[in-house]
């Protein structure tokens, strides 16, 4: 199994999740939340290595976060070589629910971050509509 971490700013990440939840089960122990905006560097840190260690049986994390270049995707960087890792920025809800269905399942880490990104990417969609006078 997967483990998913989501690393937000300020409660995104938890008030997802529980959204999240109600329309998909989740597998309880490996899904962490962890808030960027509630701890200075050093302790941010802690508390993602501490989000890893607390799923000890899973092969791999795939690391959801809401902005690409800031803190809470910078601070991934620094375990990138300890962990089994993948990443994707620009969290959504599409983009959770695909993870939290596909974690469960006997895929590779490689696998599942393709498709949770192919399953965020399309579902952004633009629609443009003209205005009647």
């Amino acid at each position: 199994m997967i483990g998913i971490v989501l690393i937000t700013h300020g409660s995104i990440g938890k008030a997802m999740l529980d959204v999240a939840t109600r329309l998909v089960q989740i597998q309880q122990g490996y899904v962490q939340v962890v808030s960027s905006c509630s701890f200075d560097q050093p302790e941010l840190l802690e508390r993602v290595e501490e989000s890893f260690k607390s799923m000890p049986e899973a092969n791999g994390f795939l690391v959801l976060t809401d902005l690409f270049g800031a803190t809470p995707t910078n601070v991934t960087q620094s375990f990138m070589c300890a962990y089994n890792l993948s990443v994707i920025t620009g969290l959504n809800m599409p983009m959770l629910l695909k993870a939290l269905t596909y974690h469960k399942q006997e895929i590779a880490l490689d696998d599942l971050a393709q498709r949770v990104y192919d399953a965020s990417k399309a579902c952004i969609v633009l629609e443009e509509g003209k205005r009647k006078i």
